[in-house]
């Protein structure tokens, strides 16, 4: 509202105004005042009608006007909001939460309106209403925001959040904290909530080849190009590249970058923006002409984009940093790594896993980097449930880079064409010059389990002989050092779960199957019951050969199989548990021969150079250094690392080969420099540090070295339950190593002698040698010997004086008494002269009868204090030696001569080491030889300035300065007082107060437990 005009007090001489001017200013002051009447009448009518009408009715227009039903504002209920807002994996939105009779949910309204408009389709904006009779519509909504107030403007991102404590996944809302009447203000928190990571921009120096390989990334994405002025990506792309996430690729460059990325798109492009698009597989780019509204972009991407991915859900992130996709529902990314049935094979371990093992194995090649392809093996999976255990099956993902040498030689056929999953299995023994047989999937991608398990058995050799009557012995004598496994089965032939098991274990034993009609043998085996498992093996002390068999009729030992029925997973534990208890055989996962191999040792190399290093863990999100000396000559002269070291690193390395990880070793004796990086010094070996080159993150563990403990280091890095560190930069290895380790980092002992008593001194000023501190103290005493050579002469000059006039007094008494005949003169000259005679003590006033000085007496009552108490004349120094500060790694700080000065001080090691430790702000123990061992880095200096404050507060007298001094603790009064030995002056001496210490979880869990 307009104020009505004051009128001005004119002051000092008045000036006539013109006639044509007083004209306007007077229409000027009526046109102010007629919108104030009119305002003043609107406001009235207003206040008749909300006295008239019910208050619904007001509050119902109000929202008809600014959030019609088919405007831009979506009115929002409880059985619209989760398919709209809550799950919405491709729209960001912004809801207005409001009531009926509110004021400022009136004001907002219209702006509210406004910015809704402003960001048609880039943002979606809704509205709540939460007043009386909504109740049982917007109930839900209005818990699940917990709203306390209206009006709210809140705004929801397209993703979740991972409630870290709960494990909920859910979208946490933002809320607006700005003004609800502006527009822009509103526009612009909309556009905040779209994503910034989608939009890949290709600014990169190096030129074409890092945009044709971020334009390859995906190939079998359609591309879109924006080609703009602007520094920044726009709402408009960040609202595309959501809505089309995982179904285009969008890419953004600049107009000046452009001919230098794309040449080939110089002639397209106009003045202004220009937008682009490239199908799957094509090398054109196709120009759009149009205009750059988000209605119109849409339709022309929404004719060139994939389709939409089956597990299209929210994204979920863990607030604690770490990036998880997640499904409706709350499934994380370990929930999700779980659909694959599969481990997943590297390439580079695809000759050792697969063409080298004497076991059929079943690979599937899945095109997992397809949005189309992620459940693909989940089908496959599902149809080997039945036979699971019967064939190792593995997982290569064909979408890696790694495996594309592969997947051209033994899955032709997803390269280049729409297949997302190709099933091969590579049949027992020697798989040198040997095909792989192939699964065909149906059009539908539904595998039939029987059919799938059908196929897996036809190509599983048979390894069971038939045994009867005549044929037992023969088979006994058959390899007698071989255990032996009979299966008595509910018919002729055993089932394939026993065939598949003879397959995998044919290495170690030999099988052999009695039918059902045969009962002599069976009753020769004590078999009573069908089906049952009968284990023949010889015991050590019997004689492994044939032969010797034979002649000494020794017998085999018989072990029946425990459970009732022949499950495949039961009978490999079972033979499992044979090989380690009767052949002897150790496996460190507990899982045999049986194809487990995915769990084995994997060789891990030494790293020397820089390109070793990259060529070992360039390609890998997590790099596992393991920093080990190489100490041990091998034949060749060459240096190996501990055989045990490098078994645990090989452990750990089979143990996760299925993580996104990768193994190195590197000699720490040899590379300190590229170790010192990542906290790690010589006497920590042997360590392991897991190092992110991406994020240049690290964390390092010091404690047992073993394969499971670095296994499980490496599982708590990746699940978050290790704290990481920022290294700068990572340094390079040095080629040739950088000889020979220098002798471990001490600080040296300073000649020059910690004199405490100096500190008092106040008037000294810097620091001086001591030739010259002796320069001065001479040229002083010097000084004071011609001083006192001068007060001498000069006193004896003023006693002859004196004499000599009293030499003429006298004699001219005498004369008068001689003269008055006086017969006592003689004996009056003889008392009067033997007062002044000489004593011959040598002092000023000797042989005269003058008064004393003051200086006079003063030096002679210091010359009988020194006289009688020679301790009192000579100043005592108490020296001790400086601090020796030795260093213990990298974190910790070794004080090794602390009992030698606290001896020196006379005070107890405890109280000076509370005073460190409240001084330093860190904490501190004594070891075994007596040195106290200090968490973190710090100099000799800093010790003897805590020392010097220390002397000063606690040891050194205030009265006589010295530092004979002892504290005693007065047991009345709780104070601690510091006794002179010298002087017997004292003092009370304040407390130690500690300064902050960070209280540690356990600390505070034991509080709690106390409480």
């Amino acid at each position: 509202r307009t104020p009505p005009p004051t009128t001005p007090r004119l002051t000092g001489r008045l000036h006539p105004v013109p006639d044509r001017k007083r004209r306007l200013l007077l229409s000027g002051a009526m046109r102010r005042e007629v919108p104030m009447r009119r305002s003043l009448a609107l406001t009235l009518l207003l206040a008749l009608v909300a006295i008239a009408c019910p208050r619904d009715a007001v509050a119902s227009d109000a929202t008809n006007l600014y959030y019609p039903e088919d405007g831009v504002v979506f009115p929002l209920a409880d059985s619209t909001f989760d398919t709209l807002v809550g799950n919405n994996p491709r729209e960001t939105w912004v809801v207005a939460f409001h009531t009926d009779g509110c004021v400022s949910c009136d004001e907002m309204a219209p702006h509210f309106a406004k910015a809704a408009r402003q960001m048609r389709g880039i943002v979606k904006f809704g509205h709540v209403f939460v007043g009386e009779g909504s109740e049982a519509s917007t109930k839900e909504i209005v818990k699940r925001v917990g709203l306390t107030k209206v009006p709210t403007v809140l705004g929801f991102p397209s993703h979740k959040m991972i409630n870290p404590y709960t494990g909920a996944v859910q979208k946490q809302p933002e809320e607006f904290r700005n003004s609800t009447t502006s527009s822009k203000k509103l526009a612009d928190f909309a556009a905040s909530l779209l994503p910034t990571d989608l939009v890949t921009r290709v600014a990169w120096i190096d030129g074409r080849e890092d945009a044709t390989e971020t334009a390859n990334s995906h190939p079998y994405l359609p591309l879109s190009l924006l080609v703009t002025s602007k520094k920044e990506t726009g709402s408009l792309m960040k609202s595309l590249a959501l809505r089309f996430r995982n179904r285009v690729r969008c890419l953004e460059v600049r107009e000046k970058d452009a001919g230098t990325f794309f040449p080939n798109l110089a002639r397209d492009m106009a003045n202004g923006p220009s937008f682009f698009t490239k199908n799957a597989g094509e090398n054109e780019w196709t120009r759009h002409v149009g205009d750059m509204k988000f209605e119109t972009l849409t339709d022309l991407l929404e004719s060139v984009a994939a389709p939409v991915p089956e597990d299209d859900a929210c994204e979920a992130r863990d607030p604690r940093g770490d990036k998880k996709s997640a499904k409706q529902g709350g499934s994380s990314q370990k929930e999700k790594k779980s659909q694959s049935t599969f481990p997943e094979l590297a390439a580079a371990d695809f000759p050792k896993l697969v063409l080298a093992s004497s076991v059929g194995q079943l690979v599937v090649f899945t095109r997992r980097g397809d949005p189309l392809c992620v459940n693909a093996s989940t089908q496959v999976g599902k149809a080997l449930v039945k036979i699971a255990g019967h064939v190792n099956a593995f997982e290569v993902n064909a979408s890696d880079a790694a495996s594309l040498e592969l997947v051209k030689k033994y899955a032709p056929s997803l390269v280049g064409d729409d297949t997302c999953v190709v099933v091969s299995l590579f049949p027992h023994g020697d798989k040198g010059d040997v095909e792989p047989e192939y699964f065909d999937i149906p059009d539908d991608k539904k595998i039939d389990p029987k059919a799938f398990g059908s196929w897996v058995h036809e190509h599983v050799p048979d390894f069971v002989v038939s045994l009867s009557q005549n044929s037992v012995e023969t088979f006994l004598q058959t390899s007698p050092a071989t255990p032996k496994l009979v299966v008595f089965p509910k018919g002729d032939r055993p089932s394939r779960s026993f065939t598949a098991l003879a397959a995998n274990f044919q290495e170690d034993f030999l099988f052999a199957s009695v039918g059902e009609t045969d009962g002599t043998v069976a009753a020769q085996f004590g078999v009573t019951t069908r089906p049952a498992i009968r284990l023949l093996y010889l015991t050590t002390s019997d004689d492994a050969s044939g032969a010797a068999n034979s002649e000494t009729g020794s017998q085999y030992a018989a072990a029946a199989y425990p459970a009732p029925n022949l499950a495949y997973q039961q009978m490999h534990q079972w033979l499992v548990m044979v090989q380690v208890q009767v052949l002897g055989k150790e496996f460190s996962d507990g899982s045999g021969s049986s194809g487990t191999s995915a769990k084995e040792p994997v060789e891990v190399h030494f790293a020397d150079t820089t390109e070793q290093f990259e060529l070992a863990c360039g390609a890998a999100p997590l790099c596992v250094v393991a920093f080990v000396e190489r100490v041990f000559p091998e034949k060749d002269g060459a240096l190996v690392a501990n055989e045990k070291d490098a078994e645990a690193v090989t452990n750990a390395a089979g143990l996760t080969r299925d993580r996104p990880a990768k193994f190195v070793m590197v000699d720490v004796a040899q590379q300190r420099s590229f170790a010192g990086a990542f906290e790690v010094s010589v006497p920590d070996a042997p360590c392991v540090t897991v190092v992110s080159t991406r994020k240049n993150r690290f964390a390092t563990s010091r404690g047992a070295f073993t394969g499971k403990a670095i296994a499980a280091f490496l599982e708590d890095v990746l699940a978050s339950k290790q704290k990481t560190q920022i290294v700068q930069t990572i340094p390079e290895l040095i080629n040739g190593g950088e000889g020979a380790a220098p002798p471990p980092e001490t600080w040296e002992e300073v000649e020059e002698e910690f004199d405490l008593s100096d500190i008092m001194n106040e008037e000294v000023q810097g620091e001086v040698s001591k030739a010259e501190t002796a320069r001065r103290i001479e040229l002083e005493m010097e000084e004071e010997a011609n001083a006192a050579a001068a007060a001498r002469a000069e006193s004896a000059a003023s006693a002859a004086a004196a004499a000599k006039k009293k030499a003429k007094q006298k004699k001219k008494k005498k004369k008068k008494k001689k003269d008055e005949g006086d017969d006592d003169g003689d004996d009056d000259d003889e008392n009067e002269t033997g007062g002044g005679a000489a004593t011959g003590s040598g002092l000023p006033w000797d042989g005269t009868s003058r008064d004393y000085h003051y200086d006079e007496m003063l030096g002679r009552v210091f010359g009988i204090l020194r006289e009688k108490n020679p301790a009192l004349s000579e100043k005592t120094k108490t020296i001790i030696k400086p601090p020796q500060v030795l260093r213990e790694g990298t974190k910790k700080t070794v004080f090794s001569n602390l009992m030698e000065i606290c001896n020196a001080m006379h005070r107890n090691h405890d109280h000076v080491i509370s005073y460190m430790m409240a001084e330093l702000g860190t904490s501190g123990t004594l070891d075994g030889q007596q040195r106290l061992i200090i968490k973190g880095r710090f100099l000799p200096k800093v010790f003897e300035g805590v020392l010097r404050h220390y002397f000063i507060e606690y040891v050194i007298c205030q009265m006589c300065k010295s530092s004979d001094t002892q504290l005693v603790k007065d047991t009345k009064t709780r104070l601690s007082n510091c006794v002179c030995q010298a002087c017997g002056a004292s003092r009370s001496v304040s407390a130690i107060q500690k300064g902050f210490m960070a209280v540690g979880r356990g600390d505070r869990r034991k509080a709690r437990n106390a409480s």
